[in-house]
């Protein structure tokens, strides 16, 4: 008897949208993640000697680095906790915002303080790989608007456009070496780098507030399910929008 009521439980499965807007909002999501790349394989290479041609000693370099993944670590803790209760797309803007905050301040800004406390609370490209809080909000969404057998290969898409992301923004890190052969100073020339990092950064912050990719999962929430076989239709659980 037991089992036969199991049998007879109702099996509720969510609809997460159709597969046109599922590979939209992947699609989205990899945009997102090579732009910020992007922008780390810019800071990665340029980071280090903007700092020591502003006189820093290497131990200061250090330190400022490590107090930035510091702050990575403490984001991603942070955000796990809370990011879901905040919204997904709001916490993405703020990091996105963040970003280019901290692009901006370590263009002009030439005070150490002020460059550890834009360290911490900011989202630097200090390694080629991404440490900052973005990644648990990426991989969440990646596996909500992907099915399962989907997913492994989904991923190693995600991984890819990262790498190759950031061997196109090392690459372009030498820009400004060749901008000096048209009369522009090198130092101008990397100013402009922290400046493309801010505006890229932007650009994250405004594709991260698109809402078309996802908007039949947005209309899911709280929706009737019709069960079949003649079983009453019951509310669907409430599920965390990817956005």
């Amino acid at each position: 008897m037991g089992s036969h009521r199991a049998t007879n439980q109702a099996q509720v499965v969510i609809p997460t949208g159709g597969e046109r807007d599922q590979h939209a909002a992947a699609r989205l999501i990899l945009l997102m993640r090579g732009l910020r790349q992007f922008a780390y394989g810019l800071l990665a290479v340029i980071l280090g000697i903007v700092l020591a041609d502003e006189g820093f000693s290497p131990a200061s370099i250090g330190v400022l680095i490590t107090v930035s993944l510091i702050g990575d670590m403490a984001g991603t803790y942070v955000i796990g906790l809370f990011a879901d209760l905040w919204g997904r797309r709001r916490t993405l803007a703020l990091l996105a915002l963040l970003m280019a905050a901290t692009g901006v301040v370590f263009g002009l800004v030439t005070s150490y303080p002020v460059l550890l406390v834009a360290a911490f609370f900011g989202t630097l490209g200090t390694t080629a790989s991404e440490t900052a809080p973005f990644l648990p909000l990426d991989q969440a969404m990646l596996a909500q608007v992907t099915a399962p057998a989907h997913r492994t290969a989904l991923f190693a898409r995600y991984n890819l456009v990262a790498s190759l992301s950031t061997a196109l923004g090392a690459l372009v890190a030498g820009l400004p070496g060749l901008l000096t052969q048209i009369g522009l100073p090198l130092a101008s020339g990397i100013r402009l780098l922290f400046g493309g990092y801010a505006v890229l950064a932007l650009v994250v912050c405004r594709a991260g507030q698109e809402r078309e990719p996802v908007n039949l999962l947005l209309n899911t929430l709280g929706n009737p399910i019709a069960l079949p076989h003649g079983k009453s239709s019951v509310m669907a659980p409430e599920i965390v929008p990817p956005f």
